[in-house]
């Protein structure tokens, strides 16, 4: 299963009275189907502001779209109290004291979200709310939550109706890749025309005006998908001799 990696940020940002948490990509924010989505939780301050020894929230998400794998690289030193999970608080801690953040940006956690394989195509978003902080003193900083918007790319690869000079050709079903059309010696010209099952599906081939020899004449019509995936549909149409 191809793995993508999308990184994105969720960031604190302890800037006074500004404070605001925000969850922004720093990478690819296109996924396909059995794609996994990796997501850096960091803390951004400033360097007036106090080292940080815990932050929690909430983080929230559409799981008909992704699921809650996994978690690695927390910070050395720190402990989950309350540890990622599908749409549910979080909380990360350093009692010890002894790493506290003081960056002006630091990586606390990487998240990994699986793709459904039957994922619903289109936008989502991952969202932080309730967030809070608490400095090397014990006070609480307050911070903003904010959230992120990502797309499931469609996968889809096939048509919904091919015509031949406006006749839909007869039998059509949109797995079927081949079909065959006889037409008389005084057709010389044909166009043909498609009707995309998604509409966010490219068509590629010649479409229009194509000419035809006596005989045996191929049509290929090429489908991609917005996901990348193709499909080829062979239209054979026998010119008759006369």
């Amino acid at each position: 299963m191809k793995k993508i990696l999308i990184i994105m940020s969720l960031m604190f940002l302890l800037m006074g009275n500004a404070n605001a948490m925000t969850l922004s990509p720093t990478g690819n924010t296109n996924v396909k189907r059995g794609d996994t989505i990796s997501v850096y939780l960091t803390l951004k301050r400033s360097e007036s502001e106090k080292k940080i020894s815990a932050v929690d929230g909430k983080i929230s998400f559409d799981e008909s779209r992704i699921i809650f794998d996994k978690r690695e690289g927390l910070i050395e030193g720190w402990t989950s109290l309350s540890d990622i999970s599908n749409n549910g608080p979080f909380n990360f801690s350093n009692f010890k004291f002894d790493n506290l953040i003081s960056e002006t940006s630091k990586n606390i956690v990487t998240m990994k979200y699986k793709v459904k394989d039957d994922a619903p195509f289109g936008n989502s978003t991952i969202t932080i709310s309730n967030v809070s902080a608490t400095d090397e003193k014990g006070d609480l900083v307050n911070i903003s939550g904010g959230s992120f918007t990502y797309k499931v790319l469609s996968n889809i690869d096939t048509l919904k109706e091919i015509k031949i000079n406006d006749e839909i050709i007869e039998g059509f079903n949109e797995n079927t890749k081949k079909y065959t059309k006889n037409v008389s010696g005084n057709t010389s010209k044909v166009n043909i025309s498609v009707t995309k099952k998604d509409n966010t599906e490219t068509v590629t081939g010649t479409l229009d005006n194509i000419e035809l020899k006596y005989g045996e004449n191929k049509i290929n019509i090429i489908v991609t998908s917005e996901a990348g995936t193709k499909s080829t549909y062979e239209i054979t149409i026998n010119r008759e001799d006369n």
